[in-house]
């Protein structure tokens, strides 16, 4: 063979090896995801195939019902304990979610900004029968995940024609609508009998007086004074205040023996940083007749987005301006900033934040023309405006000394920029996780301590899988994209520079390029968004050349702005 042909064979041959190289991990990180995992939650229990015992989850939000809907496969008792009185009456359950008058005191985003990602709906539909009929019950509409997403003001391909004509359905669902139905399903549905809430407050765990590797009780506080209840598994579900830190310091718990980058006490597994995102949701409640007349191209949807624009270039401070429509007659608006916080009162407020949003296209005229119908109706409208709390990850997978029935999940583990709406995502990767490893409990005959009904290494091998499944969304987040550490003004985790991830973002900026006429980039940024593809998608072989002819040739798109 001549030198000339070995040398033009050596593209193609390196092409060939990364596209294997490829094709391993990514078999490798699907098994990680949880998206295997899926269809094993639609597989029954049989009741004498039970671990058998008590769980009391601390905490009755997302992630504490559906640990308790897992849970009730495996144990004879599930308590959930919740402090908001009102959410143990039939408001918190009701079919019209939109229709309660009570708020919810603990949870910012209850009327905020909310996105049910498609690995979340499929995880919804293995854990629940009929889900898909539950959520037309509570005027949830289920459709494609046409997300409407653009780039510098132009839309992005959505990957229709990959996905043979359709997109995998979702439920476009406000948070108060999906919490309500997962809240009716779990509590008031009959088909869970052995979950049960309880009102009241955790204070305290008490370790196993005679194997303090374990917790034997929860310490509660209710209507009639203190209380404590036997547990086999407890499970911090208590959220942004990850009140399990607090119990298990005062337990004694965290520390002891030589530490490392990979054994930490208790004070140092918390780290985060703080992004300074401001939210402000406009949320208006409106007549069937009052939607279809709003000046929308096409009408509204019976569900999902409307619109989401988002300033394009790195290094600036990030913008989020997005419409949708959600269950009942509700239609969502809502604004995003990083820095200052947003003081928009009424719908002129938001049409001059619209005006400002920085794009290579400007905002379509009809926004400004929906600005304007809706700002009569601010009447029926409710305003919800806060302070995003800083990205928050505990590094349980790396604890000392930690109780072997005690995990956490959702918010208590990891808080991220709620901007691409993965908190109940991520309480169902938990979840997902938990599932797996009871499943390994009840089949395998594990060691198991004196008295306990799981292995001695149970709560470490739990917050292990945890960590693989979740991780992703920490470090992608934080360094991947231009809305955290790509924003000047967020504040890094300590020892950490905000120039970490400098390259990924300038490949990112560039794929979303790419994905304004490319159905590869389009689909592959689409899984990523919806938790349904692997973190090595977005860096597929032919991805990475096209990335590279947009870097260099603005090939796919050329931005005027510098």
């Amino acid at each position: 063979m001549s030198w000339p042909v070995v040398l033009l064979s050596l593209p193609f041959a390196f092409y060939l090896l990364a596209l294997i190289v490829w094709y391993l991990f990514r078999g490798i990180l699907i098994k990680q995801t949880g998206i295997l995992d899926l269809p094993l939650l639609r597989e029954a229990i049989p009741s004498n195939s039970r671990i058998g015992g008590t769980v009391v989850i601390c905490g009755g939000s997302v992630g504490g019902l559906l640990a308790a809907r897992i849970c009730h496969d495996f144990f004879d008792r599930i308590i959930i304990i919740e402090p908001e009185a009102w959410l143990s009456t039939s408001a918190a359950r009701n079919e019209e979610a939109w229709a309660q008058r009570e708020k919810r005191t603990r949870v910012m985003q209850y009327k905020s900004l909310h996105g049910t990602l498609g690995f979340c709906f499929l995880g919804l539909c293995a854990m629940f029968d009929n889900f898909e009929a539950e959520c037309a019950k509570s005027k949830i509409h289920v459709g494609p995940m046409d997300l409407k997403f653009t780039f510098s003001g132009q839309k992005a391909l959505a990957p229709w024609k990959s996905y043979g004509g359709t997109l995998p359905k979702t439920c476009w669902a406000s948070r108060q609508g999906l919490e309500t139905l997962i809240r009716r399903l779990v509590l008031g549905s009959g088909n869970f009998p052995r979950i049960e809430l309880r009102i009241g407050m955790v204070t305290g765990v008490v370790p196993d007086s005679k194997d303090r590797t374990r917790l034997s009780h929860v310490v509660m506080r209710g209507d009639e004074g203190m209380e404590e209840l036997a547990a086999d598994l407890i499970v911090d579900c208590t959220g942004v205040s990850r009140s399990g830190l607090k119990w298990l310091e005062r337990a004694g718990y965290g520390y002891g023996g030589k530490y490392n980058k990979t054994r930490l006490p208790l004070d140092q597994l918390r780290i985060s940083f703080n992004h300074k995102l401001q939210s402000c949701t406009m949320l208006f409640d409106l007549t069937a007749e009052e939607l279809a007349a709003l000046p929308v191209p096409g009408g509204l949807p019976a569900g999902g987005n409307t619109f989401v624009y988002q300033d394009s270039l790195p290094g600036e401070i990030p913008k989020l301006l997005y419409g949708m429509k959600v269950d009942g007659g509700q239609l969502v608006l809502g604004a995003g900033e990083c820095g200052t916080m947003l003081q928009l009162k009424d719908m002129a407020d938001f049409k001059a934040f619209a005006a400002d949003i920085k794009l290579e296209t400007p905002l379509p005229q009809y926004i400004f023309d929906l600005c304007d119908q809706l700002q009569d109706k601010m009447n029926r409208c409710s305003v919800t405006r806060f302070r995003v709390f800083p990205a928050t990850s505990v590094r349980y997978h790396l604890g000392t000394d930690l109780p072997t029935n005690f995990i956490a999940i959702g918010d208590s583990c990891m808080t991220l920029n709620p901007r691409y709406g993965q908190g109940c995502t991520k309480a169902l990767v938990s979840a997902v996780a938990l599932h797996t490893l009871l499943r390994k409990e009840k089949a395998q005959a594990i060691e198991r301590p004196a008295g306990g009904r799981l292995s001695n290494n149970f709560a470490s091998r739990f917050f292990k899988a945890q960590y693989q499944k979740s991780d992703v969304y920490w470090c992608a987040l934080r360094t991947f994209l231009h809305v955290d550490y790509g924003s000047p003004v967020t504040i890094p985790i300590e020892g950490e520079s905000l120039s970490e991830g400098t390259f990924m973002r300038k490949y990112a900026y560039n794929l979303q390029a790419v994905s304004l006429k490319d159905e590869h980039a389009a689909h592959a940024l689409f899984d990523s968004a919806m938790s349904l593809g692997t973190s090595i998608d977005i860096l597929h072989p032919s991805l990475i050349l096209k990335v590279l002819l947009q870097a260099t040739t603005g090939y796919y798109y050329t931005a005027k702005r510098k």
